[in-house]
């Protein structure tokens, strides 16, 4: 049976409208087709075949290209909300060449993700400057759009790599998700390893896509992750995938 997701209150909910109409206008269409093959049944002319085939032809790509409409919209707004938090960065001196991605930042009663730039051979960790709104999703497939918000564009820290000393955990990224929910009594946080897989596609430019999140949390339990003490009683997460595609040196008693 086909389960939906979407907002049911909020700013961003005319998206989620746009997409239910379109999804509604989609079945109606594809209930018409029984009007041919009614009729070929009844006089067994093959053109009524034909005209039926022809008729869903036509169905599916209008809905293809009113879908690709309002992909290409959301692509539209996530890049205008990428150009802002470069304009940030290149504002807080961070005008090299960079990578990012993110991690999560715990203490002795929170978890939260965390924006991380890495320039040169520092670290910049800041507070999550992105808001995520699912406006959209079926079986498992959601659709998230990502907003920033420039005025949390404020450094957690700014470590030198040779002051991070990385130990590899035990569990693995879903696990050590799960574990932190548990420990803060807050078991969204478990939702947070979305972020990193809109942020590539934020950055990448190409067209929005919906996010198959039972891949991601599948991938989650081949993922190893890390861990460092940071501002004395911190911890940094980050998964080993994130450490590899930001080039962030692992070392430490767990290489």
């Amino acid at each position: 049976m086909t389960q939906f997701t979407f907002q049911k209150k909020g700013t961003y909910r005319e998206y989620t409208d746009r997409h239910m109409a379109l999804r509604k206008e989609q079945n109606t269409l594809i209930t018409l087709s029984v009007v041919p093959c009614l009729l070929y049944f009844l006089t067994q002319q093959p053109v009524f075949v034909i005209i039926a085939a022809m008729y869903l032809t036509a169905v599916f790509a209008y809905v293809h290209k009113r879908r690709s409409s309002l992909f290409n919209e959301y692509t539209e707004i996530e890049a205008v909300q990428y150009a802002v938090v470069r304009q940030g960065l290149k504002q807080k001196g961070i005008t090299e060449a960079y990578t990012e991605g993110f991690g999560y930042l715990s203490d002795k009663k929170n978890c939260e993700p965390v924006y991380l730039v890495h320039s040169g051979d520092t670290l910049y960790v800041f507070r999550n400057i992105f808001r995520k709104e699912c406006i959209y999703g079926v079986q498992g497939h959601l659709l998230y759009l990502l907003f920033t918000i420039p005025e949390k564009l404020m450094y957690s820290g700014n470590l030198p790599d040779s002051t991070l000393s990385w130990n590899q955990e035990k569990e693995n990224h879903q696990d050590y998700l799960r574990g932190e929910g548990q420990r803060t009594g807050r078991f969204l946080v478990i939702e947070n390893f979305i972020y990193e897989p809109l942020l590539e596609e934020m950055a990448s430019g190409k067209q929005k896509k919906m996010t198959n999140t039972k891949y991601e949390l599948t991938r989650m339990r081949n993922e190893k992750i890390y861990t460092t003490t940071i501002m004395s009683d911190r911890t940094l997460a980050v998964p080993e995938k994130t450490l590899k595609k930001m080039e962030i040196p692992v070392k430490g008693d767990n290489e």
